[in-house]
């Protein structure tokens, strides 16, 4: 609900925000005018909550996708860095990178003295294909953009241990994550 005023003034004090789209499309809560946040400097972190949705993949959609609604036509944020490449970058920095700062952690990037926490994707699952044959640039945009990209996951490393393989969660049962949500209620 940010005026052009004060999407400048948290531009010029270095602020930033966190956005949860597909929550604030549950609650009613309008779209984030996210391209003029991103051109003016401002960091972006995407995020989740109210137990709409748990995937970050699903939110870097849902960021896209309301403001091709908004502007009716396609790559809004893709085009930001580089016009007409349809990069998927922003969208994935917001995921990663720039929501971890915001969070005031050390995390979202692969890179000398930070935690190493990464994917292990199948290139070749259906859920990517053709993009996610060629690599690089193709292969971002087709997992970012993937209905289900999570279906190509083959592991999850957080600080560089392995946490989970093909959908399976290593380092605790079901059980015991439910056990551990129903404390954090309390």
């Amino acid at each position: 609900w940010l005026d052009p005023e004060e999407r400048q003034m948290l531009a010029e004090s270095g602020g930033g925000l966190v956005y949860n789209p597909h929550t604030n499309m549950a609650l009613g809560d309008g779209i984030l005018a996210l391209p003029e946040l991103l051109e003016r400097g401002v960091r972006v972190g995407l995020g989740t909550d109210a137990n709409t949705t748990l995937s970050l993949f699903h939110e870097m959609r849902m960021a896209e996708y309301l403001q091709r609604v908004t502007r009716l036509e396609m790559g809004i944020v893709a085009n930001l860095e580089v016009p007409g490449a349809g990069s998927a970058r922003p969208l994935l920095r917001a995921g990663t990178e720039d929501g971890a700062a915001l969070l005031g952690t050390d995390a979202g990037r692969l890179a000398p003295g930070r935690p190493a926490d990464f994917l292990a994707i199948d290139r070749a699952d259906p859920s990517l294909l053709p993009s996610g044959l060629h690599g690089g640039e193709a292969l971002l945009n087709a997992f970012v953009s993937a209905m289900v990209p999570e279906r190509a996951v083959r592991r999850v490393y957080v600080a560089g241990g392995l946490i989970a393989r093909d959908g399976e969660l290593l380092a605790l049962s079901d059980a015991e994550l439910a056990d551990m949500l129903r404390r954090a209620e309390l």
